[in-house]
């Protein structure tokens, strides 16, 4: 009887130690050194088959160093798929290496049409995916199942409507294959409930995009895949033509004591209402109202809409009960003239505010000013109601979205900085998401993996440039990977 195929066991190493395997050495504590490097340089490692070991993982997290579950998932079911040895693969542990197994002949591993991974928690479903997408893209020949298990709306990471109204658009627009994504159980924390979503990936070369202007990846060369080329300095930032609300919560009533008890109580009608019909209330009208102080520039507006109570229409997209009362989620969506579109969401918390997300993502000076504005302002008191809980969601989500439209501490042209240079044409959570495919595009191009020559063909060849003041660490630390790796 034939013997079965072992799995890639996790040995605790030193990445330090010499060995005859050629390590790409990475300081996990670069830049924003978090998970997001570790997820983009195994998922690079993998296509590239250069060996990586990681020292000092998410050495910027205080207190939280080392790999979650969620890192530890995606790095063994990269190392099962593709036949690599892995080192120092466990919860918490600050290093890791991947070898991945060689292949003379330039193939790649034999790939199946389905595959599942399960977390044990709701640790988040979409990270693991971030991790194992640009792999699984890169080999398939035909449309393959994805099954994850896990949370779809949790802390410091894109939820499934995020991912579903946002990223996956702009993927489509940006010219990567159709990817569709199935929400069969929504997974959170606090208490924790386990998600199940599926996604139907569609090989390289099924999108239509792919052959228009976007950059198709030249035939040349023998990456055996075929990346687009992806030139975000083609598209400006659009003006938006549409709004639309996600309201995720309870339907448990706003207040459950008495009538008249309680904080900030309203209209006796105003009590009757559930948390998820107060909060879609609520965010409607925050978000109109917010939109009046924006310059008009920000929209596109028509004749019948010039004397409407907004500049756009503003339209809720889905409005959903949940199980808990701590289970709320919102999301805001721009729809622009570029096609793009852009988000921003909040989620009910502590640590799984807004802010608390966007802080992840800011740039030195962002951040100053953030703690400056934070150090002047009242602190909100403990044991608030319901109700200002909710209300203050809204303000964080409504808040985020018209910063993200329009910056008011730059003066000047909507979304400027520098002259000549622009905003980017996605918004601050999507633009680090697009380095590792931009940079993949531009090694098709080259027909090389991991080569470093470059031509005329690589450069940005659009008509904008991005502010680079907008970049987040996110993006920063991706491009940072992508150089290392992809010697660019």
């Amino acid at each position: 009887m034939p013997k079965s195929k072992k799995t890639p066991r996790s040995q605790p190493v030193d990445p330090h130690q010499n060995t005859a395997t050629a390590y790409l050495q990475l300081d996990g504590r670069t830049l924003e050194g978090g998970g997001q490097l570790v997820r983009n340089a195994l998922a690079l490692s993998a296509i590239t088959r250069q060996p990586v070991s990681i020292h000092h993982i998410r050495g910027n997290r205080q207190g939280k160093a080392g790999l979650k579950t969620s890192h530890t998932a995606a790095v063994q079911f990269l190392a099962d798929i593709t036949g690599s040895e892995i080192s120092g693969v466990q919860v918490g542990s600050q290093f890791l290496s991947f070898v991945p197994a060689p292949r003379p002949d330039g193939t790649s591993a034999a790939v199946k049409s389905e595959y599942e991974i399960h977390l044990p928690t709701a640790g988040s479903i979409f990270l693991v995916f971030q991790a194992v997408y640009p792999y699984l893209l890169s080999v398939a020949t035909e449309p393959l199942r994805l099954d994850l298990r896990g949370g779809t709306n949790v802390s410091f990471s894109p939820s499934y409507d995020y991912v579903a109204q946002v990223l996956t658009p702009n993927f489509r627009t940006m010219g990567l294959p159709q990817l569709s994504i199935h929400l069969h159980k929504r997974g959170w924390s606090g208490p924790n409930v386990l998600g199940d979503v599926s996604v139907l990936i569609h090989p390289l070369g099924s999108s239509p995009t792919e052959d228009k202007d976007h950059g198709r990846a030249s035939n040349k060369g023998t990456t055996g895949f075929h990346f687009p080329f992806i030139d975000l300095t083609r598209y400006g930032r659009g003006k938006v033509t549409a709004i639309e609300i996600t309201v995720l919560a309870s339907d448990e009533p706003m207040h459950s004591g008495p009538p008249g008890e309680g904080l900030n109580r309203q209209s006796s009608a105003e009590e009757n209402l559930s948390i998820r019909q107060f909060t879609e209330q609520e965010i409607q009208q925050a978000l109109r109202l917010k939109i009046k102080s924006l310059p008009s520039s920000v929209f596109q507006t028509n004749t019948s809409q010039v004397c409407s109570e907004t500049l756009v229409p503003i339209n809720i997209h889905t409005s959903e009960a949940t199980g808990h009362r701590s289970h709320m989620y919102l999301l805001i969506v721009a729809h622009t003239t570029t096609g793009l579109r852009l988000g921003r969401d909040a989620l009910f918390g502590d640590g799984g505010g807004v802010r608390d997300r966007d802080r992840k993502r800011e740039s030195g000076a962002q951040r100053k000013q953030r703690d400056a504005s934070h150090a002047s302002s009242p602190r909100r008191p403990r044991g608030r109601s319901m109700e200002s809980r909710a209300r203050e969601l809204v303000e964080r989500c409504v808040d985020s979205f018209a910063e993200e439209l329009f910056d008011e501490k730059r003066k000047g042209s909507p979304g400027r900085m520098e002259e000549g240079k622009e905003k980017p044409c996605v918004d601050v959570f999507m633009r680090d998401q697009m380095v590792v495919f931009e940079a993949l595009g531009r090694m098709s191009r080259r027909g090389i993996p991991g080569g470093n020559g470059k031509g005329e063909e690589d450069r940005a060849a659009g008509p904008y440039r991005e502010d680079e003041g907008y970049w987040s660490l996110h993006t920063q630390t991706a491009k940072w990977v992508c150089r290392q790796l992809l010697k660019e």
